[in-house]
């Protein structure tokens, strides 16, 4: 959404008498000639030096321009001083001089710096007597621009070019001068109807009406703290959740269970009617030693491509996916932790972690995006997927979700006539649960609460604040489970 200018302001500038007055003056002394007008800041990055060289390389080709071509190159005030804008400043005029002296003439200068400051109606002023020549001189203007400015996408009039591409560079300038009149004009009015009708004034609204648009189904959202305030008479529930960041803070370095949740957690899987799992991106190796107490808990780890009935059981792959793309990416990862200090790289035996919560945040950000963009371009063809997460960036097989998991459970669960009349989600898990509660499997949808822990953008209907309460409401469903009776004739109700 690139910002317009204010036409009107531009075309007030236009109709002063001091504007005419100087195109006639302008006229006069360009007459006959290709004006080619830039205006750039005095820095390092904006290329004069290679704008300037580009039409050296131009004249050094086209000897037949020389008379007819002049580059007028307007450089606003420097915005900071140091040796390096000096540098800039020593290289652009040293350049400048030589082209005048090769190739120039005593009566015709071929580069024309203008290096003073001016104010803004002055500087409009300028800007707009030099198109007005043009426009005059050429019938109408084209523009050339750097194709990684911001409206470069915008105009498609334009000729975009990369200012280290010398020759690039100096080839559209002279296709600009050899053009044909007709082409000419039909790029300016193209470049001129869009600038016309979007404005900074429609940008405004645009940008105004984007906004609301992006958050009109968060005004339909209403989130609720969790609790449920009235009665649920059940037979079997299913209840899953994740575990960093729900039952164990993110900032936790160890990730250990609290006695309290500990023991609701036990009390929830002695009932016979509960299914309880832990649905986690952690390895099973982790999962298995944070929760060896809890013997009766089920066990989904890294995103349940490994799955676990409770601590007797056998685990089981999920997915039989092709993981040969590991080996190239986690020598990538290993090339950006090198250099990025207080990063770690996890190696899981399904999927890779790049951690980055002790990193220089500003630093750590760019490469998170760097690493991203280059592991998608790599993976392009393999059945695996990038996840940036809080503080990681992850790759992990394509088909392992956290929703496959409550998909695979329920769908057992009913095949094992252990039909759920009650599911509790906390965590990521809403697409897969929705798909198998949906389908023919499951007889009668079930009560489904999907719960996140903060309230935050989100698929969820219901929140709690922090694990703590996570803890809490655990306590409450054990307690529940562990002194109602569980007969179908009798099912316990949830407060």
């Amino acid at each position: 959404m690139p910002i317009g200018i204010h036409l009107e302001k531009v075309e007030n500038v236009l109709n002063i008498p001091s504007t005419s007055v100087k195109v006639k003056e302008f006229e006069g002394k360009f007459k006959g000639n290709h004006v080619i007008v830039g205006v750039d800041d005095m820095n390092l990055f904006k290329a004069i030096s290679l704008k300037l060289l580009a039409s050296e390389q131009l004249l050094r080709k086209y000897e037949n321009l020389r008379d007819i071509v002049v580059l007028v190159q307007i450089i606003n005030p420097e915005r900071s001083s140091g040796e390096d804008i000096e540098e800039v400043r020593w290289e652009t005029y040293g350049t400048a001089n030589r082209i005048n002296q090769i190739y120039g003439s005593c009566g015709h200068q071929l580069v024309i710096l203008i290096d003073r400051p001016v104010d803004q109606c002055r500087a409009l002023q300028l800007w707009m007597k030099l198109g007005e020549l043009c426009h005059i001189l050429l019938e109408t203007s084209v523009l050339i621009i750097y194709e990684y400015v911001g409206c470069s996408p915008s105009l498609s009039g334009t000729i975009g070019i990369n200012p280290w591409g010398i020759s690039f560079v100096a080839e559209a300038m002279r296709s600009t001068i050899s053009m044909d009149d007709f082409l000419r004009q039909l790029r300016q009015e193209q470049n001129y109807s869009y600038v016309q009708s979007l404005d900074v004034a429609y940008w405004a609204r645009s940008f105004v009406h984007s906004m609301e648009r992006a958050c009109l189904d968060h005004y339909n959202y209403q989130c609720w703290g969790m609790g449920f305030s009235f009665i649920i008479k059940t037979n079997r529930r299913a209840i899953f959740l994740d575990f960093v960041g729900i039952l164990v803070p993110h900032s936790s370095a160890k990730k250990n269970l609290s006695s309290e949740a500990e023991t609701a957690l036990i009390t929830l899987c002695d009932d016979p009617k509960n299914t309880v799992f832990i649905v986690s991106a952690s390895g099973r190796s982790s999962l298995t030693e944070w929760l060896a107490p809890c013997e009766g808990l089920g066990l989904a780890a890294e995103h349940g491509y490994f799955i676990r009935w409770k601590k007797t059981s056998e685990w089981q792959s999920s997915l039989v996916v092709d993981l040969e793309w590991k080996a190239t990416v986690e020598r990538i990862i290993n090339s950006y932790t090198e250099v990025t200090d207080g990063s770690t790289i996890e190696v899981k035996e399904s999927a890779l972690v790049w951690h980055r919560q002790d990193a220089d945040h500003d630093f750590e950000s760019l490469q998170a995006k760097e690493l991203s963009d280059h592991c998608k371009h790599v993976i392009a063809n393999e059945p695996a997927v990038v996840r940036k997460g809080k503080n990681i960036v992850e790759l992990k097989p394509q088909d392992a979700s956290k929703g496959l998991v409550t998909e695979k459970v329920i769908a057992t669960m009913v095949s094992n006539g252990e039909i759920p009349d009650f599911i509790l989600c906390i965590g990521d898990m809403y697409d897969g649960t929705l798909k198998i509660v949906s389908s023919v499997v499951v007889p009668a949808v079930p009560e489904i609460f999907f719960c996140t822990v903060e309230q935050k953008p989100s698929k969820a209907k219901y929140f709690v604040d922090d694990t703590f309460e996570v803890q809490k409401l655990l306590q409450w469903l054990a307690n529940v489970s562990s002194t109602q009776p569980s007969s179908a004739e009798n099912p316990p109700s949830i407060p």
